[in-house]
């Protein structure tokens, strides 16, 4: 059951194409605790790129490449939505309606910018 819920929170949380079942998703919203085992399993694929012999910036790049092709769009697309929700000025209710709309606000796109030239120079150093 565990290695069941590991698979549904591989499937959920990254772009690898495994765990994508309705029971694996089941057995992974029983135990979540399986998403610190996908956090090693993630972070050893993204840190990939370090171990080459290559110049620093193409590094940092490839870096920032693996965090967004193994974690996927959608916990960026998340991120940015949580950022325009912190930066709306207002109710709780207008900061959850500007995480829900499309519109991309200025929280989003600093929020982007900071985590992708952060991402780099981390990969970089």
């Amino acid at each position: 059951m565990v290695l069941n819920a590991f698979r549904g929170a591989l499937g959920f949380l990254t772009t690898l194409p495994i765990g994508r079942t309705e029971a694996a998703w089941e057995a992974f919203a029983a135990r979540p605790v399986v998403m610190v085992l996908v956090g090693y399993v993630l972070g050893g694929l993204i840190a990939l790129p370090l171990l080459l012999p290559l110049p620093s910036p193409i590094v940092g790049f490839w870096f920032v490449l693996g965090v967004v092709g193994f974690a996927g769009i959608n916990n960026f697309d998340g991120l940015l939505d949580v950022a325009d929700g912190v930066a709306t000025h207002g109710t709780p209710e207008q900061a959850r309606a500007a995480m829900k709309d499309s519109q991309i606000g200025v929280g989003a796109v600093l929020t982007m910018g900071v985590v992708l030239l952060g991402l780099f120079a981390v990969g970089s150093w």
